[in-house]
């Protein structure tokens, strides 16, 4: 097995430990990691302890800029298992981030040379972690530790503080909007409006847009990009007159608790797009608060 990670944690080897502990097939383990904070160099020593893997660092003004992450499984048959993607060596990278990874199977000579080639020029450039032991750099990256493991501290303080600032009723609001949507989607079966072909409109792609279909379930977004552009379900509400029966009367509605949830420019088409579309569109409702 080869890795090249950026950041390797205490935690994040634990957790390779175990794992390689319970596939106890895996060997000639090789990881290459960034010879620099984040990564702490205590969890490096215990993973060659407990694995005799080989490690290899990438130091100096390259440094900084070693971002992979990058598994290469060599199988008995010559074949390649590879996963990359976003988690980095920690606890949070391999079980508790949102993190995103994608894994191939490769059998082709020319697929698994490429991978290998990729993995080279990620790491061109590492020295082992044997040469880096008692080095001038060693010995700064340790003493630096716990300042740095305060200043990570004081980082996380800063970052639940900027968590705790986000609207209270944010997760409320989004729920109020989720049934709003959906509530329109049946009235607009329900009316079963005609489109100019004679057949009955059937909301499909709106509801391929609320079931998540199409890659996003916040529905702030689906609602955003609805709205960015005048679809032909508009087109068929609008030659219906049921300008209440748009997505874009929820926006521009301040009595709905997800109001300010739409900003500048969404808020402003729909706006738009009903005072054109609807000459019996009363405008937005006073707001009651």
């Amino acid at each position: 097995m080869s890795a090249a990670v950026a950041f390797v944690s205490r935690t994040g080897v634990e957790s390779l430990c175990a794992l390689l502990e319970a596939h106890r097939n895996v060997e000639d383990v090789l990881l290459v990691t960034r010879g620099a904070p984040i990564t702490d160099p205590d969890a490096l020593l215990t993973l060659r302890e407990e694995t005799d893997a080989s490690i290899s660092l990438v130091t100096g003004p390259d440094a900084p800029l070693f971002h992979p992450k990058l598994w290469i499984l060599e199988g008995e048959d010559e074949t390649l298992d590879v996963l990359s993607g976003s988690g980095n060596l920690t606890d949070g990278g391999l079980s508790r981030n949102r993190e995103q990874f994608e894994t191939a199977h490769l059998d082709e000579p020319q697929a698994i040379d490429a991978q290998w080639r990729r993995f080279a020029a990620l790491t061109h450039g590492a020295i082992t972690l044997e040469e880096m032991l008692g080095s001038v750099a060693w010995k700064e990256w340790r003493q630096q530790m716990p300042e740095r493991r305060q200043l990570a501290k004081r980082a996380k303080k800063l970052d639940e503080r900027l968590a705790n600032s986000a609207p209270k009723n944010m997760a409320k609001a989004k729920e109020a909007l989720w049934t709003d949507l959906w509530a329109l989607h049946k009235r607009i079966l329900e009316e079963k409006l005609p489109k100019p072909d004679g057949d009955t409109y059937n909301p499909g792609h709106f509801r391929l847009e609320l079931e998540g279909h199409r890659g996003v379930n916040d529905p702030v977004h689906i609602v955003g990009r609805i709205c960015r552009r005048q679809t032909k379900g508009f087109n068929v509400i609008r030659d219906s007159g049921h300008w209440e029966l748009t997505v874009e009367s929820l926006v521009v509605d301040p009595d709905k608790e997800y109001h300010e949830l739409f900003k500048g420019k969404i808020r402003e088409l729909s706006e738009r797009r009903l005072e054109e579309g609807f000459p019996n569109w009363p405008g937005p409702p006073p707001s009651s608060s």
